[in-house]
């Protein structure tokens, strides 16, 4: 429980960053986002 408590205040902060930020960031690049997914074991 506490790792998904974690995991959403981090989720939470990144939309914060995200929405004060301008110019917004430009998204991750398909290759990019498998990288991460390899990297990290994620399901998605």
């Amino acid at each position: 429980m506490a790792k998904a408590c974690y995991a959403l205040e981090e989720l939470e902060e990144t939309a914060r960053l995200w929405l004060i930020s301008n110019p917004k960031p430009a998204p991750l690049a398909p290759a990019a986002l498998e990288e991460l997914r390899q990297v990290f074991g994620a399901k998605w």
